[in-house]
């Protein structure tokens, strides 16, 4: 064989190889000795068939192509190892010429990770705030899931219950004809068509209200989330002509308007049968809240250190990297959407409504992050010797199943090889962003160092940690 073009860069090795006719010829041989055992030829027993008789059976092209497929990559690789080539992962090889026989090997190379000093990196401390109004927001939540609903005369205000008597046309065409129907005053509702909630504000038991309204055909549409972890709908855009004029004659049955929940001790000790009264209540949803707080910075802290370090620091890789994140992340997606839909044709739609290709392209700063966030985390992990034993990763495993039906059962599921080096990847890395988040905090007070720890005995506290672990090893 010879090496007739190679040229490196990004981080990416890219050979064209001609191959000679003589390792060719071998290559044929090797070929057809494998077909000739699982194929049979018409008029000869599985074996036994001639070579060339074997290939007219195939066909010249099919046979071609599997002689590329066994000789190609094992050319590759020994061109890979004279030349000393650094393959980082499975390079991407194709045929690109039969006369004489030439192959394309794209190949990346091992990153180059050139850390700052990593241990002289700080991190400022927050503290965390909670503020009344939040806390006054959450015991609101409560007295409103434990609010009753009162008949009134009106007027109807946002968030009112009502019941009315609908007459609706485009045209000739009846769009909505529905007697005694409820539904809950929302101010930007689009239901039943937009603006239909303020054209009912302010009407009184027994009113009677005309009135059109433009009707746009709904879209299925979705795009990412700004911050890639979900979907949303795509909106309409302003200037988009209405599909069709509605006139609605509205006839209202019933109001009934909230009364929520007053704030007593005995509501207070009927949310949480442990609190004596409502200041008891407001310090509990004081501190769970300043407890997530708490975890948000401490999160916050992690990616702060990360982002400094990578700022400092050289980092080359292959473009093969991203793109393999760009597959995790569009799977990802799938899986989103597939748990916000209620069946396999919503599904099928909103995928086949989707420019994968623009996916891609919003997710790739996402995925160059987490590309250059890993190699710094790996590259910590090497130089500090942070690993993870067999005897946590058995603690891990016994984590998982200690709430599981059958345990035993759940751990022979689980303690498999594989997962045992998923587990122990991900408490590796965990330990290694530990460790920059403790130099990135050398400089605060012990106060100040102690919120770093789950101080409060919560299970939840470690709950997306493990169940990112579980789901890992699963």
């Amino acid at each position: 064989m010879k090496l007739v073009e190679s040229k490196t860069e990004n981080r990416t090795t890219t050979i064209k190889v001609e191959l000679d006719a003589e390792e060719l010829a071998k290559a044929s041989e090797e070929t057809y000795k494998r077909l000739n055992k699982d194929i049979i030829v018409p008029g000869f027993r599985k074996g036994k068939a001639p070579k060339q008789l074997l290939i007219n059976h195939v066909g010249q092209d099919a046979f071609n192509t599997e002689v590329y497929e066994d000789y190609v990559p094992i050319a590759c690789e020994k061109i890979i190892t004279d030349e000393k080539i650094e393959m980082y992962a499975r390079p991407y090889i194709h045929v690109i010429g039969e006369d004489p026989v030439t192959f394309e090997a794209v190949i990346p190379l091992t990153p180059i990770v050139d850390l700052c000093d990593y241990k002289a990196v700080r991190i400022d401390y927050k503290e965390a705030e909670v503020k009344d109004e939040d806390v006054n927001s959450i015991i609101d939540r409560f007295r409103k899931q434990n609010a009753t609903w009162t008949e009134s005369e009106g007027p109807v205000e946002n968030s009112d219950i009502v019941t009315v008597d609908l007459d609706s046309h485009s045209g000739d065409e009846p769009f909505i004809q529905q007697k005694g129907m409820p539904f809950q005053v929302t101010v930007g509702s689009e239901y039943p068509v937009k603006g239909f909630s303020e054209e009912v504000i302010g009407m009184k038991k027994d009113d009677v209200k005309e009135f059109e309204l433009d009707f746009f055909e709904p879209s299925l549409d979705v795009k990412p989330t700004e911050d890639g972890k979900g979907v949303e709908d795509v909106k309409e855009e302003e200037d988009k002509k209405p599909s069709r004029r509605i006139a609605f004659k509205v006839t209202v049955n019933e109001i009934r308007k909230e009364q929520m929940a007053e704030l007593t001790d005995d509501f207070a000790k009927s949310i949480i049968p442990t609190c004596k009264d409502v200041a008891g209540l407001k310090k509990i949803v004081y501190d769970e809240l300043k407890h997530r707080e708490e975890d948000n910075i401490r999160s916050g802290y992690t990616e702060t250190v990360l982002e400094k370090i990578v700022e400092g620091s050289k980092i080359e890789y292959p473009d093969y990297l991203v793109e393999r994140e760009l597959d995790v992340m569009v799977d990802e997606y799938y899986e989103r959407v597939k748990n916000s839909v209620n069946s396999q044709e919503e599904f099928d739609s909103i995928i086949k409504g989707t420019n994968i290709e623009d996916l891609r392209k919003s997710y790739k700063p996402s995925a160059e992050t987490r590309v250059k966030n890993n190699l710094v985390v790996s590259k910590v992990m090497d130089l500090e010797n942070i690993d993870t034993t067999e005897e946590e990763i058995d603690e891990q495993l016994k984590l998982f199943v200690s709430d599981a039906p059958d345990p035993e059962k759940r751990m022979n599921a689980l303690n498999t090889p594989e997962n045992r080096r998923n587990i122990k990847n991900w408490n590796t890395s965990n330990k290694t962003l530990k460790f920059l988040v403790e130099c990135g905090s050398s400089d605060w007070t012990e106060e100040q160092k102690a919120t770093l720890v789950h101080s409060h005995n919560h299970d939840h506290d470690h709950e997306h940690e493990e169940e990112a672990a579980e789901e890992s090893a699963e």
